[in-house]
C-alpha cells in the first residue's frame, strides 16, 4: 500500500513510542509493531507483521470473552467513522501468561478510496496501576453525610 509522506512520518514516530503500538491496515493486517509491544507481549515483529491482529493477539474483554476474530468490533466502528472509547483486554503474552492491556485507537487517512489505518496504543495494566486507580474513584466519590 502507498502510504503519504506526512503518515509515514506519523508512523516512524510512533515506532519509538514508550507505549505498546501496532497499526493495522483497512484488512486487518499488521503492518507496525514497535519494540515496546514486543517487550510487553514477548513477541517479536518479524512473528506478527503482515498477519491478521486478531491471530496475533486473540484478545478477551474482561468477561473473557472473545474479542479480537475476524468480524474485528474496533474496524467495523473505524468503518462507521463511531467514536471508540479506550478499553481493556486480556492478551496472552508468548509464554502463556495473561497481561491486562488498555487500548487507545487512532485512525489515520491513508490515502484516497483507501480504507484508514488503524492504530492501537497499548499500556500495560499492573495490578499496582489498576488499585490507585479504584482507590482514585473511591476517594473523588461524594459519600451522604450520616445523621
Amino acid at each position: 500500500m502507498e502510504v503519504p509522506e506526512v503518515l509515514k512520518l506519523w508512523l516512524e514516530g510512533l515506532a519509538g513510542a514508550g507505549d505498546g503500538v501496532f497499526v493495522v491496515d483497512g484488512n486487518g493486517f499488521i503492518t507496525l509493531w514497535n519494540s515496546e509491544l514486543e517487550r510487553i507481549l514477548e513477541v517479536e515483529s518479524s512473528r506478527a507483521l503482515g498477519r491478521p491482529c486478531y491471530e496475533v493477539f486473540q484478545g478477551k474483554d474482561m468477561f473473557r470473552n472473545l474479542f479480537c476474530y475476524n468480524c474485528c468490533p474496533v474496524k467495523v466502528m473505524v468503518e462507521r467513522e463511531l467514536p471508540i472509547q479506550r478499553f481493556d483486554l486480556l492478551v496472552p503474552r508468548a509464554g502463556g501468561a495473561e497481561v491486562r492491556l488498555n487500548i487507545t485507537i487512532l485512525s489515520l487517512p491513508a490515502g484516497e478510496e483507501k480504507p484508514p489505518l488503524i492504530v492501537h496504543i497499548l499500556r500495560e495494566i499492573t495490578p499496582d496501576r489498576e488499585m490507585h486507580r479504584a482507590l482514585s474513584l473511591i476517594s473523588s466519590h461524594k459519600f451522604p453525610q450520616s445523621s
